[in-house]
């Protein structure tokens, strides 16, 4: 897969003041956990082993070695059809 490239981490640190270091230095492990598929469009957000895809064509696609729905009330799947495995 193609990506857009990050901005460069150097020409941010630099723009924000030493009083937000930390918080320039948050934000960059976020941006290198998130890419934009130059090809397709794609919204990609990697953490480790787990993956979400926002595609264009309205798709959302979430991979994990586990995924959990965890919720105080209803869960409520809306669609023209569900396939489970």
């Amino acid at each position: 897969m193609q990506t857009v490239a990050h901005p460069d981490s150097a020409s941010l640190l630099d723009l924000l003041s030493s009083e937000h270091t930390e918080l320039a230095s948050r934000l960059l492990s976020l941006l290198k956990c998130i890419h934009v598929d130059s090809v397709t469009g794609d919204l990609v957000l990697t953490k480790g082993l787990s993956c979400i895809t926002l595609r264009q064509n309205g798709e959302i696609r979430i991979q994990g070695r586990s995924v959990v729905q965890v919720a105080d009330e209803n869960i409520t799947l809306n669609s023209a059809y569900i396939e489970l495995n």
